[in-house]
């Protein structure tokens, strides 16, 4: 493991950071997903647009899950 990893501050900023990372990604996929019930624009761009709104989703979960991680006790301070 990394050596700033094992600093208390540095891991807390860390996941302050992946957490507030979460938040904003997740917020632009679901304005993604809403914008493909607007209707305007071709069914393709709509596909995309739903792909592109769940894989954000998706990984915002995944960073949310990292930064819960990181701000949980017990990791040996």
């Amino acid at each position: 493991m990394l050596w700033f990893a094992r600093i208390r501050f540095f891991r807390s900023c860390f996941a302050v950071f992946s957490l507030g990372s979460a938040i904003v990604v997740a917020g632009y996929g679901v304005l993604l997903l809403a914008e493909i019930f607007d209707g305007h624009g071709s069914p393709t761009g709509n596909f995309l647009l739903f792909g592109l709104g769940m894989v954000f989703v998706a990984f915002s979960v995944v960073v949310l899950l990292v930064g819960l991680r990181l701000l949980a006790p017990g990791r040996g301070d």
